[in-house]
Order: structure tokens, then C-alpha cells, then sequence
């Protein structure tokens, strides 16, 4: 899979154009929205695949770009 395919499924399954947010992404990877201080030491966090990627803020909270974030999960998985 590349980057576009997955911004495609992202944007599929979440019903999305071209932005994403926290709990939406946590949804699409079905992993829990908890932030590192409420987690075990092994698990992933989600805002591992946000950090320092663009954003747009917004009233709820800051929405990324889904091709950005595609991308993030795609360099994460690779280094796995």
C-alpha cells in the first residue's frame, strides 16, 4: 500500500475529504484516543502519528491533512 492508497481508505471509511482529527484517526486505526500519561509504556499512542504534522485548528480541537497522516502511518509501519 502507498500513501495514496491509504488517504484513500482513510477518507472511505471515515466518510472525510481532506482533514482528519484525533478521535476520527483513533477510530479508523481502532486504537483507544489516550494520550501516553494514561497508557501502558509499550503501547502506541495516537498522537505519535501527529506530532509535528500540519494542522488546521478548529473549535474541537486541531484537524490534519489526511494525506499527511497517511503518510505518517505509512513511514510508521515501515519501521516496525
Amino acid at each position: 500500500m502507498n500513501k495514496q492508497e491509504i488517504a484513500k481508505d482513510m477518507r472511505e471509511c471515515l466518510g472525510v475529504t481532506g482533514l482528519i482529527s484525533k478521535n476520527q484517526l483513533s477510530k479508523y486505526l481502532k486504537m483507544d484516543r489516550r494520550t501516553k500519561d494514561n497508557k501502558d509504556e509499550n503501547e502506541t499512542d495516537i498522537m505519535s502519528y501527529l506530532e509535528g504534522l500540519r494542522f488546521i485548528p478548529s473549535g474541537r480541537g486541531p484537524k490534519y491533512f489526511v494525506v499527511d497522516v497517511a503518510g505518517r502511518i505509512l513511514d510508521m509501519s515501515v519501521k516496525q
